[in-house]
């Protein structure tokens, strides 16, 4: 009897020590765990939330999802650009209602690469967070345009490094252009017409943003495959202008920004247009853009041979600049682009690219100003000339699914302006927000930085010191809600997105 009270002594205590060291293994396992999320968080990867518009539209901020009454076009409205925010749509004008009502969406969450900046040096264009120089107990995110030891200066939108254009990586560049227009969004109208003045939108008054040149026949075709069409004679050119009579579709607006700032933002100087264009297989034409800027004037185009060329109005008539010779003649359904950023011409025609370099100091891709004057010396004795954009083709040829975009264009401030650069020195960088016309940023910060026991930093940089990582995804943003008045909990992954900084490569 004895023996076997013994033998069930001896299994309750064998599962009563495996029961304790399950738990202590669990125990352990978790402890490890979170020993490693904190080693990781600390020293490698950080979730941050963007709180504020200044990276937009990049990153946003919190911010209300809007969709245009009149033509349907999708745009976002910063929250912390107004208490009563009045949303105007990019595309076609429309001033949408009061959205103070709504509820907004949450600040993008963003994972930051940290200690990265102890083992590599920071790279121009870089998106990074950054210990805010003039409160350090926040954390800023801004993209880096300036390095230790370069004389920046900002102009006419762009960065210089002592006189030199400093140009955008490709993937950079794509994610900094701003889509100004869209043909596929038309107000319900109807193509070209305004609102019944007896309704209640009756103040509301849209027109086709586009014109004809002079002797020029394009015609709108709102009901059928194309957007314009022209059934022209071989040999006349037929323009297509882009209005923007008010101004302010060429300005450096946001639509995430208030929309009573607009008339106030400084002219974009670069921009892209790109389309669609439907060739009859046995006619003979030419297709292209034009686009004008600080005066001059350049077309990209390409006849129904496959010849494309990039040529610059000059003393009366086009001249060449750059060709190149197609596989195959043209015709049937191509997609034209036409670009002028950081002072190169691009012209694609589907996968075929023709590059120009207008070179890189600031005078080469024409004159900014008019001088009102001569003695003048200064930007505010000055005026700048209106940017254009236009459509070219000789011949039968439809348009179909237009978009107009601008490039980011930095906004003067204080520091790094024409002709007054600003000198970065050792172990300092210069940042600024991509929405340039509501971020404070290196080119505004008139107090000097913080440091440790008194210290203080120049004005205007961020010390090395205060780098806390580079960010390179968007892992959350505009979750979805599971019902009405939930919390966002569904993610968005369409929204996802790697966040793009420098290259190693030089300018």
């Amino acid at each position: 009897m004895t023996e076997e009270k013994d033998q069930v002594r001896v299994v309750i205590e064998r599962r009563y020590d495996e029961t304790i060291a399950g738990i202590v293994n669990t125990l352990q396992l978790v402890i490890v765990a979170l020993a490693l999320a904190f080693i990781v968080r600390t020293f490698f990867v950080e979730a941050f939330r963007i709180p504020t518009g200044s990276m937009a539209e990049t990153l946003s901020g919190a911010h209300y999802h809007i969709r245009c009454d009149m033509c349907g076009f999708k745009y976002d409205l910063g929250h912390d650009s107004n208490i009563k925010p009045n949303a105007e749509c990019p595309n076609c004008k429309r001033q949408d209602p009061d959205v103070a009502q709504m509820n907004p969406s949450n600040g993008d969450r963003i994972f930051v690469m940290k200690s990265i900046y102890q083992f590599m040096a920071p790279k121009r264009w870089d998106v990074v967070v950054f210990r805010n120089p003039l409160d350090p107990s926040e954390n800023y995110i801004k993209r880096l345009i300036g390095k230790p030891f370069e004389k920046l200066e900002l102009i006419g939108g762009d960065v210089y490094v002592d006189r030199v254009i400093q140009r955008k990586p490709r993937h950079v560049q794509d994610e900094l252009w701003v889509q100004i227009y869209d043909s596929e969004y038309r107000p319900y109208i109807g193509y070209g017409g305004s609102l019944d003045e007896d309704g209640a939108d009756g103040a509301f008054v849209w027109e086709v943003p586009f014109g004809n040149d002079e002797n020029s026949e394009w015609q709108s075709d709102p009901t059928g495959s194309y957007g314009f069409k022209v059934d022209g004679e071989p040999g006349d050119i037929h323009t297509l202008v882009f209005d923007s009579s008010d101004g302010e579709k060429f300005r450096s607006f946001y639509a995430y920004n208030n929309s009573s700032r607009y008339s106030t933002a400084p002219w974009c100087s670069d921009f892209k247009i790109e389309f669609f264009a439907d060739i009859p297989d046995d006619e003979v034409t030419r297709i292209g853009a034009v686009l004008g800027k600080y005066g001059r004037s350049y077309r990209g185009s390409v006849d129904g041979s496959g010849l494309m060329q990039i040529e610059r109005f000059e003393r009366g008539r086009f001249e060449e600049l750059g060709r190149l010779k197609l596989s195959a003649a043209m015709h049937g359904k191509v997609q034209i682009k036409f670009a002028n950023v950081d002072h190169l011409l691009i012209f694609e025609v589907d996968d075929q690219k023709l590059v120009f370099d207008l070179g890189k100091n600031p005078e080469a891709a024409g004159v900014r100003f008019s001088v009102l004057d001569p003695d003048a010396d200064d930007e505010d004795d000055m005026i700048e000339v209106v940017p254009s954009i236009s459509i070219v083709a000789m011949g039968k040829v439809g348009l179909s699914n237009i978009s107009i975009f601008r490039d980011i264009h930095y906004i003067d401030g204080t520091k790094a302006r024409r002709g007054k650069p600003f000198e970065i020195g050792e172990d300092e960088f210069f940042v600024c927000g991509d929405n340039s016309m509501d971020s404070f940023d290196s080119r505004l910060w008139e107090s000097p930085g913080k440091g440790h026991n008194g210290k203080t930093y120049r004005k205007g940089i961020v010390p090395r010191d205060y780098l806390v990582g580079k960010a390179f995804f968007l892992y959350w943003g505009d979750a979805f809600k599971p019902f009405e008045n939930a919390l966002p909990l569904i993610p968005n992954f369409s929204q996802a997105k790697r966040i793009y900084g420098g290259v190693r490569a030089t300018n």
